[in-house]
């Protein structure tokens, strides 16, 4: 359903209810993340089951698939002083070479 008829589809039944409801609800039920929409635009470039989407969605290491991985760099929580974690991103970075080369 496009945005604009999904969120007038949402909200229309939950006005009444507070001025914020509505907003989180229409957004949860309306808008789709950009990791949901990455990992639906790769499933048809390839399949569920090709490398790409394995190695950002499916793979683990140490607990965290690399989409996530991205994710904690992209936004800066990934900590630069912990030994751990810069090994933890050392480990993925040919996977990542994989990806895009």
């Amino acid at each position: 359903m496009p945005y604009p008829s999904c969120i007038v589809q949402s909200i229309a039944p939950t006005v009444w209810l507070t001025n914020l409801f509505p907003t989180v609800y229409s957004y949860f039920n309306c808008v789709v993340g950009i990791k949901q929409r990455l990992k639906a635009h790769l499933e048809r470039l390839f399949t569920s089951e090709a490398e790409p989407v394995a190695l950002l969605f499916e793979q683990h290491v140490e607990g965290k698939p690399l989409y996530e991985l991205r994710h904690t760099i992209a936004h800066g929580t990934a900590d630069a002083l912990s030994a751990g974690e810069m090994e933890g991103i050392r480990q993925r970075v040919w996977d990542v070479e994989r990806i895009t080369g």
